[in-house]
């Protein structure tokens, strides 16, 4: 019996260490904040974004994510932002809440802006499990408790967290970025059965552009991105490509390597008298190509979005002349 619990706790612990990679989004465009906090204040509105995925459905204990991202710009030059994300995969739970600061500098006569991100934050990991062994007995139980060491009890922890970005951005749609997350990149025991909860610093390449398709009149517009992720042993990409067309719908697909391709389409609106409100919706499906596919519907994902145009105006100077009064 001791055998076989061991087994089991040795093989949710892989399956726990693949699960502290970062949440992923396959509309990953419409959350640049939650990988890079050098994006905060960069689009020049205010705005807020919300995720909701479901992932690998009808698989038991499969991911459901929620994510929230809010940024703006305060001036010219700094940007502010928050991400809030929620993460639960079968017995593991992990919730995080990160502030992201940038500096914002104009480049290429004004076309673009070079910015530099900081993110501080807090990351939570819960484990609550109830588990069952070969001879009926459950750790859930209050008549018959288990005592094998083997089996961990429920347990939480919380971390800081740190993160650096510099993202570029032109006026014509083109954006990259640099940036890595969880920098502390540190663990800690949670309980005394050497369960430990390992946070691995992950890396980020971002990068997309925009351009009308069939001339500078065109109601098509060409939208291609890719997301390089990394913590350093395995290293995967998403591309995407979606068309928009009359700035109110899009349809695209994407590609996740080994994993996934995802189809999308989405509505957006602008609204007010100086059209200075967008609001948008989209949803995406990916349609699992790894071995799960054969326990799994696939992952559907949901964004909502709302942006409100800002402008940082200059005060008039005034002068002063003791001579007039």
């Amino acid at each position: 019996m001791k055998k076989r619990l061991t087994i089991l706790v040795l093989a949710f612990s892989g399956f726990a260490g693949f699960a502290q990679q970062d949440p992923q989004f396959t509309q990953f465009m419409y959350a640049k904040l939650f990988t890079n906090p050098g994006y905060a204040g960069t689009s020049g509105a205010i705005c807020a974004t919300l995720i909701g995925r479901t992932q690998w459905t009808g698989f038991p204990g499969a991911p459901n994510t929620y994510l929230l991202c809010v940024d703006g710009s305060i001036t010219k030059n700094i940007g502010i932002g928050l991400s809030v994300d929620a993460d639960k995969l079968g017995f593991d739970q992990t919730i995080g809440a990160k502030a992201a600061f940038s500096y914002m500098v104009p480049v290429m006569n004004g076309l673009g802006k070079l910015s530099f991100g900081l993110e501080l934050g807090l990351q939570s990991k819960t484990l609550s499990a109830n588990w069952i062994a070969p001879d009926g007995t459950s750790t859930g139980s209050t008549t018959q408790p288990i005592t094998d060491p083997s089996i961990p009890s429920n347990f939480s922890s919380t971390n800081y967290d740190l993160g650096f970005g510099i993202y570029f951005t032109h006026a014509n749609g083109t954006y990259f970025g640099l940036s890595s997350t969880h920098l502390p990149d540190s663990g800690e025991n949670l309980d005394s059965k050497s369960y430990t909860f390992d946070v691995a610093r992950h890396y980020y390449v971002t990068a997309g552009t925009s351009f009308p398709l069939g001339g500078a009149s065109s109601s098509f517009e060409l939208r291609p991105n890719l997301l390089v992720k990394s913590d350093a042993k395995v290293t995967t990409f998403d591309v995407n490509v979606n068309i928009l067309w009359n700035k109110m719908f899009w349809l695209g697909v994407s590609y996740r390597m080994q994993d996934a391709i995802a189809p999308m389409l989405g509505f957006q609106k602008e609204v007010g008298a100086k059209h200075d409100l967008t609001w948008k919706i989209g949803y995406s499906y990916d349609i699992t190509t790894s071995a799960i596919n054969q326990h799994s519907s696939g992952s559907h994902e949901i964004m909502l979005g709302i942006c409100k145009k800002v402008s940082h105006v200059k005060p008039p100077e005034r002068w002063e002349d003791v001579r007039f009064f």
